[in-house]
């Protein structure tokens, strides 16, 4: 081999990180050990693990023959400590009320009251806190989120174009329809916003109303009922 071919020659392991899922690891062309993680927009790619970083869980087995037969080594996640402080931040980013309540309480509204218009993040940050059973969901739903990540949302979703404060009553109106109107074709429920309805209310109304719908949490629910509906 040349000197240019082995410049050439990518660190990583040389498989694709789009054929495997999120945690797992491989050994690279350079020694080291690699594992899948996720981009901000979705993408999978290869990242090398550094002595900070978990550890590998291994079986007894593994420990004691020091062999790993299967190279797709999970990472075993680690647990985000999440303050009660913070958590209460959460539940207002949500809507929630979080007075008066214990942290695994307050998890436990936030998942059920909230976790369909939930980020895979922001579920992360609660699913220690969760029982069992909801725990099994939940990891199901961060797992489906990484592995299917939405870019198209089918017109229920999109980034605002303006400040709301900028838009005229016509654009509020007509933004309005637009989402109602994606909402209604594609989960067929209706949002209760007829046109009688949107001319009757004030601009500041119609603002309120349309925040939401350029929210994150609006963006997290059609992207949850896309993945359920392909």
């Amino acid at each position: 081999m040349t000197i240019t071919e082995k410049t050439n020659v990518r660190k990583g392991p040389p498989e694709s990180a789009t054929a495997f899922s999120i945690g797992t690891v491989k050994k690279g062309n350079d020694g080291n050990m690699w594992k899948i993680i996720v981009t901000k927009t979705g993408i999978h790619r290869w990242s090398v693990i550094k002595d900070k970083d978990a550890a590998i869980t291994m079986t007894p087995a593994t420990k004691k023959n020091k062999t790993v037969k299967n190279p797709h080594v999970i990472i075993q996640p680690t647990k985000q400590d999440i303050s009660l402080s913070e958590l209460k931040k959460l539940a207002k980013k949500y809507s929630v009320l979080s007075s008066g309540k214990s942290k695994s309480q307050l998890a436990l509204i936030i998942f059920k009251i909230r976790s369909q218009s939930m980020s895979a993040s922001d579920l992360e940050k609660i699913v220690h806190l969760l029982p069992s059973k909801e725990k099994r969901k939940i990891k199901q739903m961060i797992s489906t989120q990484y592995e299917n990540p939405v870019t198209e949302y089918k017109g229920m979703w999109k980034p605002m174009p303006k400040a709301l404060n900028k838009m005229s009553r016509i654009e509020l109106i007509h933004n309005l329809r637009n989402f109602r109107d994606a909402w209604e074709r594609e989960i067929g429920r209706n949002q209760d916003l007829s046109d009688e309805r949107l001319a009757g209310e004030t601009d500041k109304t119609l603002r309120q109303r349309l925040s939401w719908y350029y929210s994150d949490s609006a963006k997290n629910m059609a992207a949850n009922w896309i993945r359920d509906n392909i």
